[in-house]
């Protein structure tokens, strides 16, 4: 009887030692092993050929991120933009489907195309889950530290954005805790604040407009059937972010509505100026020298 009672309480205090493995394993970080690219990446196609040099008078804008920036041909929004508003820009991208700034830091094409151009601009667009957590920072920072390095010797004066993601649009499951959008989408911008701080770079606010957006016109679908791609009107809202952050000016008034309706794309580009505006040091962006407007009608006067 004795012996059974002392099998018992042991597979008790076994039981009881398994199920704090287990919550300590849902709920401690995750684990770091072969998660990110750490080594060159040969992708630049046998065929590859440079595109020819840009203007020197024209602001000069490079995307590399993945297919948050590629749906519906972002970057071409904000040439749209660009041309409504009277700026004279050249906007090249790399941006292959579902890679991350790790991935970016040990391709061969992103520092081909970095290489390519003397910069005024480059946007570094991810999306990551670490980025909600500080005490996650330091196992992303090292790629962008690395890219910011890349940028900054091809050419020390380019300015760096770093994207500011949106939450998905029904929140987000993370070590087994399910988030809400909102909850998700304040983590977001809490950490971003933190990690551009870190890295020493400025911040395109997408998911500080994107929440605007989704609190006072639930009815403007900015997502993809998905929930985590942007639909077009997305799109349409980060490229208005990014003029408004590159430029530095209000765009309410400019009238390119693309493929939406003129009402919500000025309502999108009046969030974008807001959120951006309102504020240029939350967001670390730094104020436009003389030289730094790009202005069509000063730009095309002959040399």
């Amino acid at each position: 009887m004795e012996d059974r009672r002392t099998d018992t309480y042991l597979l008790i205090i076994a039981l009881i030692a398994i199920g704090i493995f287990q919550c300590d394993y849902k709920f401690s970080d995750p684990p770091t092993d072969d998660l990110y690219y750490n080594s060159d990446v040969d992708d630049i196609p046998n065929n590859y050929q440079s595109p020819a040099k840009a203007d020197s008078r024209a602001c000069k804008i490079l995307f590399l991120g993945n297919s948050l920036t590629y749906y519906n041909a972002q970057p071409n929004i904000l040439e749209a933009l660009a041309a409504h508003g009277n700026k004279w820009i050249f906007v090249d991208q790399y941006c292959p489907s579902g890679m991350q700034l790790d991935y970016h830091c040990h391709s061969l094409m992103s520092r081909q195309k970095i290489s390519e151009q003397q910069w005024n601009f480059v946007i570094l667009q991810e999306a990551i889950p670490e980025i909600v957590s500080p005490s996650l920072h330091a196992q992303v920072l090292p790629f962008v530290t690395a890219l910011k390095e890349m940028i900054l010797e091809n050419n020390p004066t380019t300015k760096i954005f770093y994207f500011m993601c949106y939450g998905n649009r029904d929140g987000y499951d993370y070590m087994y805790i399910h988030e809400s959008y909102t909850e998700h989408q304040h983590n977001i911008i809490e950490g971003t604040k933190q990690f551009v701080e870190s890295a020493g770079i400025m911040t395109a606010p997408v998911g500080s407009a994107w929440a605007v957006v989704r609190n006072e016109r639930p009815e403007i679908e900015l997502y993809r059937d998905d929930g985590g791609h942007p639909s077009y009107e997305g799109s349409y809202l980060g490229a208005s972010v990014y003029y408004a952050a590159i430029f530095q000016e209000n765009i309410d008034t400019l009238n390119y509505p693309g493929r939406s309706d003129s009402m919500t794309t000025a309502y999108l580009r009046s969030v974008a100026s807001e959120i951006v505006l309102k504020d240029l040091d939350i967001w670390r962006i730094l104020p436009l020298s003389d030289e730094e407007h790009w202005e069509l009608d000063q730009v095309l006067i002959p040399d």
